[in-house]
């Protein structure tokens, strides 16, 4: 009998030169530099090997030098060497060290880390370059000098006075203000050190815990939005330029600011943000003139009352020398004090009058400090929103997803990033869920990591998918002996279910356990599985216990919640689903009452889409409520139902009565109205006809407004079908610029494509050709309808709105047009008298590009003649200059039609001129 013996190393993975290896390693190096990685303490012998991670990254290593040493029975095993990155366009690449050879699968070894390189500048400007920093160097040290000099005189002059006043009466207060000052000194210092913690440990992708960032690695801006004032009993808002203008004076006139944002709206993530300002000290950043900034996340103060407690207890180290009365001195004696409250939709003592929070929201605590607190909109305090300035988070737009990617997943990388946004134009039904900053992180970080190109029908698809991806990056990594376990763990969670349920349908949605209680509840197994993959999160929070025992006074619990409340959604939605998947529907109303909506939209959304019986029956719920009839439309698209029962309610939604589009109304409202107008106009569905036949928006409190508004949104038919020419362009858009203070943007897009832009597409093929001064009038219309659409004045430049709207320029749309056209053709779906003005060309030699991809005969034409503007000859010569991957006979039509879009787009719009 043969015993064979293995030992991991320690660490269990391959260790970096330069790596501390307490987060995701991120190592700054030369194009030609020397990297080096060792495993320690293994047993059998295993090599290694240095490679990239993606195979399209050009990078070689040379040189290798393996070195191994045999400490007793075990091996330490290093390997060595030199990087040439000669790509000069990408700054950023990801490498790996792997064990390799026969023994590697005993260990699966592997570590993946960074390289950043620098810039190459050429000759002339290091020269240049240096220069100035010569230069930059000697007046430096003149200021030096200087500075030295005057801060001499100034000592000297100082003891000269010393000397002339009586010194008793101020060497008696000396001793005490150099103690004070001290402790000041260790207080913030204190502070630093524990919101580094904080600041420094931002997960993107929850299940992968080795990759921690610094927050201003991966913080990028969404739209941000502070309330002007109250018109009509109506909020106003006006956009804000930058996070930074939190904490100026137009932000926070009223020392009280609430930010509140949904679940996911980067809330957090931008109070760390501000941390990290602070504690740098960046001279660009408005945090910069402020003494101290406290930050509490309040989730975890339930049962402590007084915020010097929370500081004490939260903040400062627990040997720490200061106490609750030197807080509060020091407290007093600053000139500006920020205070961050976070999370207040998660505060325990929400309603409770006799905690400091609340004294403090209400000004009888701290009235010169400014605070801001925290929430989500539906957990706005009553108390103090009326006293308070208020700003919104409204999410990701086009231009922060972009900066996301490339400041946090690829890189400098172009092609990268247009391909991820690629993929996100591929999944149209998650463009609502992206705009949540959270799950569009999610959703990048999942797409750049999987080779092959996700696809996704709906949310429950999407999220179905990221929950997979929790536990397999995890099973990835097991033994194969414990695979089946943590798979049965993985699909049985019935018990987790019904927690997430109840919790949400509680008075106060309290989604927050014991870790003792709720690990009893799931089992021990079950809940540290859930807790390593990224599903839980622990806290520690404070308890006030009720004692008599001083040192038993005070004692920290640890706290559970999920990772983030749409995830205990999600298995809240099974148990939903679970329970109205059986024959009898008597207990729906039983089960939804205390289930808002509009407070849990994915919820039902998830339900709807996990199980199609109790789908319908949740439809057929919400359809008898007037006010979520419109909801019910996004259920029925998470449910998949298409049938003639799904067109006929949405025909009856939009012609029964008429269709209102309000500012008052929830996100989620307008988002269900604008889908119903979508799948309306997409079916050539009837509209509700008014006396003047229009479909209405309007803004209910202005009455001064809504005879414009009403004029502005005329009946809105299948564009491609349909030309209503019994009003000018001009006429609409001076309509809708009356009404633009009132609609949303999304709106003010939606009435600007149906009412104008859509009339250029129509029969636009018969312009090929034409004088340009007929083609410049058409665009003098998209430009206008680009300048309404984004606030812009009468002459401002609108060539970035295009681009960010995704508009191809007139002559473009042209070609677009007649593309189509070309493809319709040759998929045999035009009328023949089209077609048969195609014929395709025969090639000398066969070849499979032309199988796949064939080429069009161009008609020779005399160069005075206009044939050049037929169809028969513009046509297949614009076909034959498309790449082979667009002209594939095995594309479909609305992927021929994005790709071919994007080629268009991306090749012209950098160098016309939209002005």
């Amino acid at each position: 009998m043969y015993y064979f013996l293995s030992v991991y190393p320690t660490p269990v993975f391959p260790v970096i030169d330069g790596c501390n290896h307490q987060q995701y390693c991120v190592l700054g190096k030369q194009h030609q530099d020397v990297l080096t990685c060792s495993v320690l303490g293994i047993r059998p012998k295993v090599a290694l090997e240095w490679r990239a991670f993606r195979e399209e990254t050009v990078i070689d290593f040379t040189q290798h030098q393996l070195t191994v040493t045999q400490m007793g029975d075990v091996y330490d095993i290093s390997l060595k060497v030199n990087l040439d990155f000669t790509q000069t366009t990408q700054n950023k690449v990801t490498v790996e060290c792997r064990a390799v050879g026969e023994n590697a699968e005993l260990f699966r070894l592997s570590t993946k880390i960074d390289l950043l390189f620098p810039n190459v500048l050429p000759t002339e400007q290091r020269s240049y370059t240096s220069t100035i920093t010569i230069i930059v160097v000697v007046v430096t040290m003149m200021m030096i000098i200087i500075t030295s000099a005057v801060v001499i005189i100034c000592r000297i002059r100082a003891r000269k006075m010393k000397r002339n006043k009586p010194g008793d009466t101020e060497n008696e207060g000396i001793p005490m203000m150099e103690n004070t000052n001290g402790k000041t000194e260790r207080f913030i210092e204190h502070l630093k050190a524990k919101y580094e913690i904080f600041y420094d440990s931002v997960q993107p992708i929850p299940y992968i815990k080795d990759r921690m960032y610094c927050v201003d690695k991966v913080f990028v801006e969404g739209c941000i939005e502070y309330m002007t004032g109250i018109s009509g009993g109506q909020a106003q808002w006006d956009k804000l330029p930058s996070y930074q203008e939190l904490v100026k004076e137009n932000c926070l006139k009223t020392k009280r600011q609430i930010l509140e944002g949904e679940p996911g709206y980067g809330k957090s993530t931008l109070t760390l943000q501000l941390l990290y300002d602070w504690c740098k000290s960046h001279s660009k950043t408005s945090s910069r003139g402020v003494d101290v900034i406290i930050y509490l996340r309040l989730r975890q103060l339930g049962g402590v009352e007084s915020i010097f407690s929370a500081i004490r207890q939260f903040i400062l180290p627990r040997d720490s020398d200061i106490s609750e009365e030197d807080i509060k001195e020091i407290l007093n004696h600053m000139s500006s004090v920020l205070v961050l409250l976070d999370g207040f939709d998660e505060y325990p003592d929400q309603e409770s009058t006799e905690t400091d929070i609340y004294h403090i929201m209400k000004k009888d605590m701290f009235q010169g400090f400014n605070v801001i607190l925290t929430t989500r909109p539906s957990c706005v305090p009553t108390d103090f929103a009326p006293h308070s300035d208020r700003v919104r988070l409204t999410g990701f737009g086009e231009e922060a997803r972009k900066k996301y990617i490339e400041k946090a997943v690829v890189g400098n990388c172009r092609e990268a990033v247009n391909e991820l946004l690629r993929k996100l134009e591929e999944n149209p039904v998650l463009d609502d869920l992206c705009q949540v900053p959270l799950f569009f992180v999610m959703f990048a970080h999942m797409t750049y990591e999987d080779e092959h190109s996700l696809t996704f029908n709906s949310v429950t698809s999407f999220f179905r998918c990221m929950i997979s991806c929790f536990h397999s990056h995890m099973k990835n990594k097991m033994k194969d002996r414990n695979v089946t376990n943590f798979e049965l763990l993985a699909k049985e969670h019935k018990v987790l279910d019904k927690i997430a349920f109840e919790a949400l349908s509680g008075k106060n949605q309290k989604i927050v356990w014991n870790r003792e209680q709720l690990r009893n509840k799931l089992g021990h197994e079950f809940y540290h599985q859930y807790l390593r993959i990224g599903i839980f999160v622990e806290e520690e929070v404070l308890n006030i216990a009720d004692t008599s025992k001083a040192q038993n006074h005070i004692q920290y619990n640890t706290e559970v919640h999920f990772y983030h409340k749409t995830v205990c959604e999600w298995y809240a939605a099974h148990y939903v689903a679970e329970q109205l998947s059986g024959r009898y529907t008597a207990c729906i109303d039983k089960l939804l009452k205390k289930l808002d909506p509009f407070d849990l939209q994915y919820l039902y959304r998830f339900a709807c889409g996990l199980n199609k019986i109790a789908g319908e029956k949740i439809i057929q719920y919400l359809q008898k409520k007037k006010e979520s009839t419109k909801f019910a439309i996004l259920c029925m698209l998470e449910h998949g139902d298409k049938t003639d029962r799904f067109l006929k309610l949405v025909s009856d939604l939009v012609s029964s009565e008429e269709t209102y589009i309000r500012k008052e109304d929830s996100k989620l409202l307008q988002r269900s109205t604008l889908q119903i107008l979508d799948v309306a106009s997409k079916n050539q569905l009837k509209y509700y006809k008014s006396e003047n036949n229009e479909i209405i928006a309007k803004e209910a409190s202005f009455h001064h407004y809504i005879s414009t508004i009403k004029t502005c949104f005329q009946s809105i038919r299948n564009p491609a079908v349909y030309s209503d020419l019994r009003r000018s362009a001009n006429y609409h858009l001076n309509n809708i610029r009356r009404a633009r203070k009132m609609l949303t943007t999304e709106a003010a897009k939606l009435a600007a494509h149906t009412l104008v832009t859509s009339r250029l597409d129509y029969c636009n093929s018969l312009l090929i050709g034409v004088n340009k001064s007929l083609i410049t009038k058409l665009q003098n219309v998209q430009r206008t309808s680009a300048r309404i659409i984004a606030k812009r004045k009468k002459y401002d430049s609108v060539t970035s709105e295009l681009i960010a709207l995704h508009w191809l320029p007139m002559q473009q749309r042209i070609k677009f047009k007649v593309l189509l056209l070309v493809y319709k053709a040759h998929q045999k779906q035009s009328p023949s008298y089209i077609s048969d003005l195609l014929q395709l060309q025969a090639p000398r030699r066969q070849l499979r590009s032309h199988i796949s991809s064939p080429h069009f005969t161009v008609p020779r034409t005399s160069a005075v003649s206009l044939a050049d503007r037929s169809f028969s000859c513009y046509g297949p010569k614009e076909w034959n200059t498309l790449p082979f991957q667009i002209t594939s006979r095995m594309l479909r039509l609305f992927i021929f039609s994005r790709n071919c879009s994007n080629v268009i787009f991306f090749k012209k719009c950098i160098v016309i001129n939209f002005m």
